[in-house]
This record gives structure tokens, C-alpha cells and sequence, in this order.
């Protein structure tokens, strides 16, 4: 049963993952460092709502998310009872925050 249960989990937190990979979090005059970003989300202990990570994430201290990539990556982080595991959004951080933040990619066009 254990094991079933592992691996259930293994599994949602791959798909978290690959949700993650796929967001783009734009610029805000507002938005925090990674590390800064994840001492904002120690605060709430274990568990965060989706009503508190949406706040965290209107008031551009994770940058710009439109509702859509924000609503997708909720549905892949919620436990089931409307709130998401904190280390599980500190680590998905990294991941949307070092492959797909939006920058001036202007000087690394190639011909």
C-alpha cells in the first residue's frame, strides 16, 4: 500500500514538474529573487491555499503569470482539499523561474 502510494505521489510531482516547465513568468517591478521568493512562502508552513498563492502571485513578487498557466499549475500542485504542499511550490520555483522567466533576449539573437 505504501508503495502504491509513493509512487501515486512520485508521479504527481513529476507532472507538477512538467507543468512548471511549461509557464512563463514575465517581469514585475515587484518580484523577488528565487531565494527572496522562497522565504515570501516559508511564512505559511506546510500547506499554502490557492487563494494565498494567488495573492503572492497578483502582487508580482513571482513575476507575471496569466490566470491560465497560474489555474493549470494549481490544478497540478493541489493535495486535493484546495492547498498546495510549500516545498513543493519552493522547488517548482527554480524550475519555472531558471528555464522560462521572460527576459530582453535582444543581444542573444542569432541570424
Amino acid at each position: 500500500m505504501y508503495a502504491m502510494k509513493s509512487a501515486k505521489e512520485g508521479s504527481r510531482k513529476d507532472f507538477a514538474r512538467r507543468v512548471a516547465q511549461g509557464i512563463t513568468i514575465g517581469k514585475s517591478a515587484n518580484q523577488l529573487s528565487v531565494a527572496g521568493m522562497k522565504d515570501e512562502l516559508s511564512q505559511y508552513g506546510e500547506l499554502i491555499s490557492r487563494a494565498q498563492l494567488k495573492n503572492i502571485v497578483d502582487s508580482g513578487k513571482m513575476g507575471t503569470m496569466s490566470d491560465g498557466d497560474f489555474n493549470a499549475l494549481f490544478a497540478a500542485l493541489d493535495l486535493g482539499n484546495g492547498s498546495a504542499s510549500v516545498a513543493e511550490v519552493r522547488s517548482l520555483i527554480s524550475v519555472f523561474k531558471s528555464s522560462n522567466t521572460v527576459a530582453d533576449t535582444s543581444s542573444d539573437e542569432e541570424s
